[in-house]
C-alpha cells in the first residue's frame, strides 16, 4: 500500500555549511555530510517513523533551504505515486496464446479493459502540511494520505510470450 522505495531527495551540493544547524541534536537531521532523505513512505506511515521528516528538516536553519527541501521531498513522493502501482492480486497469466503468435492492439486492449488491469491504484503517499510549516505537523495522518487511480486506455500489439505495454491515464490525487 505504501512505497518502499527510498525518497532519495538530496539537498544540492551548492548549499553551504552555514545554512545548516551547527550541532543538530535530532537523529537523522540534515547536515553538510547528511544531505539525502532516504526514507520511504512506508517508514513515514509507521508510528515510529512520524518524526523522520521533522528530524531531517531540523538540521537546516536557513528557511529558504528548508522550504526547498520540504517541497523537493514532497515532489519525490508524488513522482513515486505516478510510477508505482499496487500489484497485489493482479494476475498477468490469463492473457495467453501460442508462444510467438501475434496479437493485435485491439486484442491486448480488450484483455486489459476486461480484467483487473483496467483500473490500478498507485501506492499511497504522504500529504504534507499545506502551509509548509514542518514544525506543526509536516505529514498528515495516514488516513489522509492520497493516491492516483490509473485507467487503461490502450495496449500495444505484440506476440505471446513477450512483454507488452499497456498505457494509462490518471486523474488528480485522491484519498
Amino acid at each position: 500500500m505504501y512505497s518502499k522505495t527510498p525518497n532519495g531527495y538530496s539537498i544540492p551540493s551548492e548549499v553551504t555549511q552555514d545554512k545548516f544547524v551547527e550541532s543538530p541534536t535530532a537523529t537523522g537531521a540534515a547536515t553538510p555530510t547528511n544531505r539525502t532523505f532516504n526514507v520511504t513512505a512506508a517508514q513515514l506511515a509507521d508510528p515510529n517513523g512520524k518524526d523522520l521528516l521533522t528530524n531531517f528538516l531540523s538540521g537546516i536553519k536557513d528557511a529558504a533551504v528548508r522550504k526547498a527541501a520540504y517541497d523537493g521531498i514532497s515532489e519525490r513522493f508524488v513522482d513515486q505515486a505516478k510510477s508505482e502501482f499496487i500489484s497485489t492480486g493482479l494476475n498477468f497469466d490469463e492473457f495467453s496464446g501460442a508462444p510467438g503468435a501475434a496479437f493485435t492492439e485491439d486484442t491486448a486492449t480488450g484483455y486489459v479493459n476486461n480484467s483487473a488491469l483496467k483500473t490500478l491504484k498507485s501506492v499511497k503517499i504522504p500529504v504534507f502540511s499545506p502551509d509548509g510549516d514542518f514544525e506543526k505537523v509536516p505529514v498528515t495522518d495516514t488516513n489522509e494520505w492520497v493516491q492516483y487511480t490509473f485507467s487503461a486506455y490502450k495496449a500495444d500489439s505484440g506476440t505471446y510470450g513477450n512483454p507488452v505495454k499497456a498505457y494509462y491515464t490518471y486523474d488528480g490525487l485522491s484519498k
